[in-house]
């Protein structure tokens, strides 16, 4: 959801049109800067990996050393060797292609650098704004501690907040089912990231993860006109799990009165 937040902020017409499409970014990333034929798949380790990493990064506002240190925990987590060109510069190579590939960005992003050392602060379209004095500072590392802040703020306060707004929205059509003399019952656990994880009766489970799915699908659909005010499509998807699958995890129902 980040990223596709990061699409609707910046307005990028190559992440919109891939969203649009449906398509998968870190593949189509991978297959622009790796320059792959139309008949290679990428691999999952040396293409869509880096991809997928330097992606979140830029909008994270991470820096070459910061990809380069996530890339090698990465590689070194799935087991797999640290490739020969993996390198700093590499990184920043990387992540200069990914910026022109969607050219949009980064002009959102200097935008965010300026409202917050014109203005003090940054916002996003839902209301909330971060003040951010750090870029005032005189030391140059605050200075860009603070410019990091104001470029991601957006994208995970806006991403939040769509979150709880489809929770609200899942609560209120979970009600009405009830209201309307639907057996059952649901009991909300907590929020993973963008992932919702509910305890419901197994009898009207498939039911409960309908209505989560839609709710999320359609939280930036405005109810009285049906326009939908997000510039990508929010896709989600779910899954029922037994008890037996969730190790790890206490059921509340033994709590349950």
């Amino acid at each position: 959801i980040e990223l596709r937040t990061l699409a609707h902020l910046s307005n990028d017409p190559v992440m919109i049109k891939i969203y649009a499409e449906d398509g998968d970014i870190h593949d189509i990333t991978a297959r622009v800067i790796f320059n792959l034929a139309p008949d290679v798949k990428p691999d999952k380790v040396k293409h869509r990996l880096p991809s997928k990493r330097v992606a979140f990064s830029v909008a994270n506002g991470t820096t070459e050393k910061g990809i380069y240190a996530q890339l090698v925990m990465d590689y070194g987590t799935n087991g797999f060797p640290i490739p020969d060109w993996l390198t700093e510069e590499w990184c920043l190579w990387f992540m200069t292609q990914w910026l022109a590939a969607y050219d949009h960005v980064e002009p959102y992003f200097d935008q965010s650098h300026y409202r917050a050392r014109r203005y003090g602060l940054v916002w996003e379209p839902l209301g909330r704004f971060r003040l951010i004095p750090e870029v005032k500072s005189t030391h140059s590392w605050i200075k860009q501690a603070g410019d990091r802040q104001a470029q991601n703020f957006a994208i995970t306060s806006f991403a939040a907040g769509l979150l709880k707004l489809g929770m609200g929205q899942a609560d209120e059509s979970l009600e009405q089912v009830w209201d309307g003399g639907r057996g059952g019952w649901v009991w909300p656990l907590l929020t993973i990231h963008d992932s919702i994880m509910v305890e419901a009766d197994e009898e009207i489970a498939e039911e409960v993860l309908e209505v989560l799915s839609y709710s999320m699908d359609t939280v930036m659909e405005d109810r009285a006109t049906g326009e939908h005010c997000f510039r990508t499509p929010i896709k989600s998807d779910g899954e029922v799990m037994e008890p037996t699958e969730m190790e790890g995890f206490e059921l509340v129902s033994r709590w349950k009165k």
